[in-house]
């Protein structure tokens, strides 16, 4: 989905994301996401962002990655 981010650039992303329900004859669709976070690295196959992260110096951070092929809207902000 466009120019790839850099490592650390601040984004707001809309994706398509899955649905289930299970033992029932409703119709299902995917349904679109929303997230904003942190580059850790933007490829042809995935975005992958750091959702929260510390300014303590602490390493963990709560992570995801999106298929770029689920990618509907991506912004720097």
């Amino acid at each position: 989905m466009g120019v790839a981010m850099k490592r650390g650039t601040r984004v707001y992303v809309e994706f398509q994301d899955i649905t289930a329900d299970l033992h029932t004859d409703k119709d299902l669709d995917v349904v679109i996401a929303q997230v904003m976070g942190w580059v850790l690295s933007d490829t042809k196959k995935v975005l992958k962002l750091a959702t929260c992260r510390y300014k303590d110096g602490c390493e963990y951070k709560d992570r995801m990655s999106i298929p770029a092929g689920c990618i509907v809207v991506k912004e720097e902000i």
